[in-house]
């Protein structure tokens, strides 16, 4: 592990979000101004996952730092990486994470949004793409312009006919 990336990870750690509760980590603190631009720096860029042998017969991403990963793109996103490297590092999105994108503010929201609808990362051809759903739901609970990404809008009507047609299921962008 590179020795920036290596500070950075222990400054995560010696904030608690290792040993924290996921549902817990909105309410840790992000250090001193230094300690933010030290994590930032080792967190700005770099792989977090490798290719590796699983078994005999398998291969699949192993992490590279044993730490867990989801606590940390939360981690970065709250220490002020760019948006296109959030997009990178976050892997699903959850309640905790769009409230830590909400909290960086309505540009870091439209910037995120941008970077995570510029690739096609989505399953097959009419399914949301990994972060759609997050992307959706910082667009409306934010009140945030319209993007002119053709994969937005692949992402809204595939999140769109899910809606429309689980109505009576109670699924919403909420």
């Amino acid at each position: 592990m590179a020795s920036k990336l290596e500070s950075a990870v222990a400054i995560y750690r010696s904030l608690g979000y290792e040993e924290s509760a996921y549902e817990n980590i909105l309410s840790l603190g992000i250090g001193t101004k230094e300690e933010q631009g030290i994590a930032r720096e080792g967190l700005k860029s770099g792989e977090w996952v490798q290719v590796k042998q699983l078994s005999e017969n398998s291969y699949g991403f192993a992490p590279v730092i044993d730490v867990d990963l989801k606590k940390l793109a939360v981690f970065t996103v709250r220490i002020g990486v760019e948006a296109k490297r959030a997009a990178n590092v976050i892997g699903r999105g959850d309640e905790i994470t769009l409230q830590a994108i909400m909290a960086r503010g309505e540009n870091f929201a439209v910037n995120f949004i941008s970077a995570a609808e510029s690739g096609n990362r989505r399953a097959w051809e009419h399914s949301l793409s990994v972060l759609g759903m997050l992307c959706l739901k910082l667009l409306h609970r934010m009140n945030l312009p319209i993007p002119e990404s053709v994969e937005y809008m692949k992402d809204w009507a595939a999140a769109s006919s899910v809606i429309l047609l689980g109505a009576k299921k109670g699924l919403s962008l909420r």
